[in-house]
């Protein structure tokens, strides 16, 4: 894979896990939080607020309101940009890049951000997550797709 394309895979892996950071502040109804940040008051999972699946469809439901507005920032590098939830317990966010992405080149640049991945995940998504109501056991997912569908490279990302 040549480098600048390596570069902007680096890059768009940085700016979209920080944009579903942010993305991950807003509140269940989708209203932007007022300065950003996770709100200090945690939802927890009742038989009021449901159960842990419910939670995450939910917080999903929230994040994808917020993937139009990402979409847009990538400039064509992605054709489309989901979250979808994984009963009880994952969030996956997938990508489908425009074009055609050489898996076996563009896996080892994914596989260097994987330490800044987990770290995001853990001081940022999972404590997230938790505030909705998703307490037990929080994992992150990332799928990156071809056009025909073909997967690019993916990971689980799991609360310790």
């Amino acid at each position: 894979m040549n480098r600048a394309l390596a570069r902007s895979l680096g890059a768009a892996l940085l700016v979209s896990s920080m944009t579903f950071a942010l993305a991950a502040c807003s509140l269940p109804g989708g209203a932007p939080a007022e300065d950003s940040r996770p709100s200090e008051q945690p939802v927890v999972a009742t038989e009021a607020s449901g159960d842990q699946a419910a939670a995450l469809d939910r917080y999903v439901a929230a994040v994808q309101e917020q993937m139009p507005a990402l979409l847009d920032q990538f400039g064509g590098m992605y054709s489309e940009i989901t979250a979808e939830a994984i009963a009880p317990d994952t969030i996956d966010y997938r990508y489908v890049f425009t074009e055609a992405v050489d898996a076996a080149a563009a896996g080892p640049t994914f596989d260097e951000q994987k330490p800044m991945l987990q770290t995001l995940c853990d001081e940022t998504l999972f404590p997230e997550m938790e505030s909705h109501g998703i307490t037990e056991s929080p994992k992150v997912k990332y799928t990156y797709l071809n056009p025909d569908g073909s997967e690019v490279w993916t990971n689980v990302f799991t609360s310790e």
